[in-house]
């Protein structure tokens, strides 16, 4: 077996064929098994069409399943796609169709499949036996082969993608590989999400084993990390207080973890208070990027001292902030964010032929987000530069008013945006999830309440959405909420 990848699965199988390299409904998956499954699944594609080159569209469950079809077409050089399912079937077949994808492997039959693509069915673990190493023609992927496109999350706009080969995502696998050996065992989020699988792989290249829950429930996530011993996860702030409030009210529910991983944005200092009381005092954050990898980590000991901050920067990485004028500020003024890795794209997946994005530049990526860098590499992020606005002559960071709304006891989360009235002035948008309770308050009593709280001039309409839009880490998409209640009155 050959490419960087494959090498380093197949030395944690000849290092201990017995250890298990799943739990998946209450049974084990050996090492042994594991590379049986990777062969009997290539063989499979290869006779179904799957070529070097082909983009595949991998949509599948939260099983071992998902890692094997992967491992399989990286073995036969195929470009694997990321087709979540939370994306519905129409928009899954619109990027499947952007991005070129011939087959699709799914355990579900309504995968997104666009006319002209196959679809190859892997709905169980029956391939295991005790198959060899498959041939396929002779053909072995080298470290420049590549592997599979990164899928920025929609947040900000339509989903795009970057390519890692074969070298660069063992690159951004090993700089993932915080604390993993071969003790680690990692329940992972939703393995079409990238800091997901990438850990899921960090934790397979070093004989760790990755464990799954039944059914991705609250109850299912903390019954899990403390029935099989969990010591690496990852959540999204979103989930947070979910779990919480199944716990216990005193004492920490996971002391096996060591290696809690809040993910998709910076948690706030009461979020890592309750985090380090409930869960575990082993927590981390990070500032990633899709697009760049891992920029800054938080550990322990500087999320307990230094609130609010995203990490420090990685030896891998800068990052600076720039003024008005595009040049870098002093440390720690605040700025538009650049940052940059070494072997980074420079632009995305299946753009026009000599495209170079706004967002790559001059061997830079600009994310788009507001924040600073104290002189020695502290990094706070603020905002998205989209998200300031001007609201009767003073800038608003609209997180800073979804935080100020989300104080209000009546109120679970909240989303704001900008609106125009009837007369074309802008007024202070929001959409709403109450927290349940009798005697809530009216939505007009809350407004009036975060405008005296925040001292905001302008008017505030608040609109109540059952459910708001959020991306595969649970983050609220501002941009898909906004549009969901534009033209409504208020609630």
């Amino acid at each position: 077996m050959s490419g960087p990848l494959i090498e380093r699965i197949h030395a944690a199988v000849a290092a201990n064929p017995a250890a298990p390299a799943f739990i998946f409904q209450d049974g084990i998956v050996s090492y042994a098994q594991f590379l049986s499954l990777i062969h009997a699944t290539t063989a499979l594609l290869h006779d179904r069409g799957v070529r070097p080159g082909d983009t595949v569209g991998l949509s599948m469950g939260r099983w071992p399943m998902h890692c094997v079809a992967f491992l399989a077409l990286a073995r036969l050089g195929a470009l694997a796609l990321p087709l979540p399912r939370n994306l519905g079937p129409d928009a899954g077949r619109a990027l499947a169709a952007r991005f070129g994808v011939s087959t699709v492997v799914s355990n579900w039959k309504d995968a997104p499949v666009q006319p002209g693509a196959r679809l190859v069915l892997l709905d169980s673990m029956s391939l295991s036996g005790a198959a060899g190493e498959p041939d396929v023609g002779g053909y072995q992927p080298d470290g420049n082969t590549p592997l599979r496109v990164a899928l920025t999350s929609g947040t900000t706009g339509a989903r795009r993608g970057v390519v890692h080969t074969h070298a660069s995502f063992m690159q951004r696998v090993d700089l993932t590989a915080v604390d993993c050996d071969r003790h680690s065992r990692l329940l992972p989020p939703d393995l079409h999400i990238t800091a997901g699988f990438l850990m899921a792989i960090a934790v397979l290249t070093r004989g760790g084993t990755v464990v799954f829950d039944r059914t991705f429930s609250v109850t299912d996530i903390a019954n899990t990390i403390r029935l099989y011993g969990v010591t690496h996860c990852l959540l999204s702030p979103a989930a947070v207080p979910r779990i919480a409030a199944i716990l216990p009210e005193r004492g920490l529910a996971f002391p096996s973890l060591r290696h809690l991983r809040i993910v998709g944005a910076t948690p706030p200092p009461a979020m890592i208070g309750l985090l380090r009381a409930r869960f575990t005092p082993e927590v981390y954050g990070v500032y990633g990027i899709t697009e760049v990898g891992m920029l800054a980590l938080a550990t322990p000991e500087l999320l307990a001292t230094v609130p609010g901050c995203a990490g420090r920067v990685t030896p891998w990485a800068r990052i600076e902030a720039l003024g008005p004028d595009g040049q870098p500020l002093p440390p720690g003024e605040s700025g538009e964010l650049r940052v940059a890795t070494e072997g980074m794209p420079g632009q995305y997946h299946c753009d026009p032929p000599g495209a170079v994005p706004a967002r790559f530049r001059d061997g830079w990526f600009y994310p788009g987000d507001v924040g600073r860098v104290t002189a020695d590499g502290l990094v706070f992020v603020e905002s998205r530069a989209d998200d300031i606005v001007n609201l009767g002559g003073h800038k608003y960071a609209l997180p800073l008013i979804d935080a100020g709304i989300e104080s209000h006891p009546a109120v679970r989360a909240a989303v704001a945006f900008t609106l125009e009235d009837a007369d074309g002035n802008v007024v202070v948008g929001a959409a709403i999830e109450r927290e349940p309770g009798p005697a809530a308050p009216g939505l007009e009593e809350i407004a009036a309440w975060v405008r005296r709280q925040m001292r905001i001039t302008v008017a505030m309409r608040l609109f109540e959405v059952p459910g708001l839009a959020r991306d595969d880490m649970g983050k609220i998409n501002r941009d898909a909420v906004r549009m969901r209640v534009a033209g409504r009155r208020p609630g």
